[in-house]
């Protein structure tokens, strides 16, 4: 719906031009609006093999993969295209998936060195990648390193997780309730603030997987004399243990 962009467009469209580096769109927009309309079309269009990762992973997700490699070539078809010098950073998320979607454990573990190098991912997602990929032990071993951590973000991931994605990994999964137990016990000397929560979490365990425990009675009373509204339990949940 304007005369000056119609002209250049039909002018385009005359020449008939075989070059991928051309694209010509029609778009229903006058002139104002047609700026709005086709810029985001252009950007991608230009910058289309800006992160071409799908290609790389194609030719490179193999048993020759190398991580290191793999980064050069990316960075060395950025600059070469673009002229920008860049780096892959959170995007190691997206070749981690892929390397699940395509089954690669090899290329899987290669790239979960390098982020153990980097630390450039949180050991949550290390875990859940490894869990979705059924990848136990090294699943189980970013747990244990959690106890370990200095980070705040870590403890406090930790403690959203534990009543029931960690409890589902060690329970359903993995079928050691007993191990479970074990290592909340570790976490309550890691962040005893979180004592109350996690003795009602033991108490559950114990009762549902009808483990016998000598400190029962002990945690039972421990969780009501200082109960407080928390994110794992109500005085109701606790009661239902039935523990006297």
């Amino acid at each position: 719906m304007d005369i000056d962009f119609n002209e250049l467009g039909y002018y385009l469209k005359k020449l008939n031009l075989n070059n991928k580096y051309l694209k010509v769109n029609k778009y229903n927009a006058n002139h104002t609006q047609m700026p709005f309309v086709s810029l985001f079309d252009a950007l991608q269009f230009v910058f289309s093999n800006y992160r071409f990762y799908d290609k790389l992973i194609e030719e490179t997700y193999n048993k020759e993969f190398n991580y290191l490699h793999f980064k050069e070539l990316y960075q060395k078809n950025i600059f070469e295209k673009y002229g920008i010098r860049t780096k892959i950073g959170w995007d190691v998320d997206y070749l981690l998936y892929k390397s699940v979607e395509t089954n690669n454990t090899f290329v899987f573990h290669s790239i979960l060195d390098e982020i153990d190098r980097t630390n450039i991912l949180q050991l949550q997602f290390r875990f859940w990648y490894c869990n979705e990929f059924n990848q136990n032990e090294r699943a189980k071993s970013y747990l244990y390193e959690m106890l370990q951590s200095q980070d705040t973000n870590d403890k406090l991931i930790f403690f959203a997780n534990l009543n029931k994605q960690y409890s589902d990994f060690f329970i359903d999964k993995l079928k050691q309730p007993q191990k479970f137990v074990e290592f909340i016990e570790k976490a309550k000397v890691k962040w005893p603030e979180y004592t109350l929560e996690f003795n009602y979490l033991i108490l559950k365990v114990l009762t549902d997987n009808g483990i016998e425990f000598p400190k029962k009675k002990k945690y039972y009373r421990y969780c009501e004399q200082n109960f407080k509204k928390n994110r794992y339990f109500t005085k109701d949940n606790l009661q239902e243990l039935n523990i006297k």
